[in-house]
Formats: C-alpha cells, structure tokens, sequence
C-alpha cells in the first residue's frame, strides 16, 4: 500500500505494526468504550464521494473483527481510535 503524507503518523505506525502482528487480539478504546478485535483485511477505497466532487479523496483502511460477535469495523487516518493496545503495550 502506498501511503499519502496524510496517513504518516498514527496511521501508519498502526498499520504496520498489525500487518506484523496479524494473529493477535488488540484492545481498542474509543468515546469510553472498550473493544478486544483482530485484524482482518488492509484495502485502499475512497470517501464514498464522486471523483468530480469536492473533497474526494483516496484512503487506505485497516479491517478489525470484534472477538465478541465477528461484526467488522474500519479505521482510516479520519477515524483512528484514541489508543491501540497489544496487551499492555500501547501502540497508539
């Protein structure tokens, strides 16, 4: 994946860093809620805008699955989460 300038950073170390550790469970915290998920895909999409539209733009998106129940959610560098732990180590 090639990455924009915009995705350096949080994004990034957080994409790596799952790409590297791919079968562990991570705990994400977000708005006071507490998530245990797992990687699941990484793909490049866009801001569901048309490409004549103002404020279109390319992203890369990283895949968890919720332990609990298998539902997916995505995260690119708009939506990051506050924190990323594996285990107790924090990787944003």
């Amino acid at each position: 994946m090639i990455l924009k300038p915009e995705e350096q950073g949080r994004f990034k170390t957080l994409m790596y860093y799952v790409f590297d550790n791919n079968k562990k469970v991570f705990k994400i915290e977000n708005n006071n809620t507490v998530i245990y998920a797992y990687y699941d895909t990484a793909y490049e999409g866009d801001n569901d805008l048309e490409l004549d539209e103002e404020g279109y733009e390319e992203l890369n998106f990283i895949v968890f699955r919720k332990v609990s129940d298998g539902t997916l959610f995505e995260y690119n560098y708009h939506t990051l989460p506050e924190a990323v732990y594996d285990g107790e180590h924090r990787i944003i």
